[in-house]
């Protein structure tokens, strides 16, 4: 996957949107942390991050018919999309925007954020393919795992975190390959071993009268990024240019 330096930079400022409402969430909770229980939250973050590099260009719940005209699309059939919208759009002119960003919270399966992507890839598929792959799909989501009563440690319920990620991984892998036209990658928002938190022991661990306060969890934060591979069409030959 081809990313210019404004996706890289929209991938580093979503990241520093959910580093914010991760802290949030660690105030709420005495520090312990724990998941952001409404897309709103990331959503709102992470579009002022966004906004303090691309300034007005950065829109939220922009219409995707907004997106389509006459200069970036192949046919301008507005009337697909209908009343959808994109969490966040990093606008570009007229040309492409330069990113379509979705959020999901509560994620545990492919199907959770399968719709997302097949949103995105209807949007990119409706752009010019010679111009189509300057716009990057992402499908950002948060994965959190609590803990039951006898998973102490942060590497037992990170493990479980991550065993949900394989299956997303894998799942993605088999969605990838049914749709040869574009290119999807899997980002991640935190380090391989970040985001988990063991159960939380109330008092010093010497002290006989400590006792085992709240669950631990993992909670993660990843995303789905969608290209569509750029063609360029055939040239036709000339009707004025004589066969050799």
């Amino acid at each position: 996957m081809q990313l210019d330096s404004n996706h890289l930079t929209a991938l580093e400022q979503i990241r520093l949107g959910i580093e914010t409402s991760k802290q949030l969430m660690v105030f709420q909770t005495e520090y312990h942390g724990g998941p952001v229980q409404t897309e709103y939250i990331l959503t709102t973050d992470a579009a002022r991050s966004l906004a303090e590099i691309f300034s007005t260009d950065v829109a939220v719940e922009c219409p995707y018919k907004d997106l389509v005209n006459l200069l970036n699309a192949q046919q301008v059939k507005k009337s697909v999309f209908r009343g959808t919208r994109a969490d966040i759009t990093v606008k570009d002119s007229l040309n492409p925007p330069i990113a379509v960003i979705e959020f999901k919270i509560r994620v545990r399966r492919f199907a959770d954020i399968q719709g997302d992507i097949s949103k995105i890839s209807r949007l990119l598929t409706a752009f010019k393919p010679q111009i189509c792959d300057r716009t990057l799909g992402i499908v950002a989501f948060q994965v959190h795992v609590p803990a039951r009563e006898n998973w102490i440690t942060e590497d037992r319920v990170l493990a479980k975190a991550k065993a949900v990620e394989s299956n997303l991984k894998a799942a993605l892998g088999t969605y990838a390959a049914q749709h040869p036209g574009f290119m999807f990658d899997w980002h991640e928002f935190q380090g391989a071993d970040e985001g988990a938190v063991g159960r939380q022991l109330d008092g010093h661990p010497d002290d006989p009268d400590a006792a085992w306060g709240k669950k631990g969890h993992a909670t993660r934060y990843h995303a789905v990024l969608i290209q569509r591979i750029r063609s360029v069409p055939a040239t036709q030959p000339s009707p004025f240019k004589k066969p050799i």
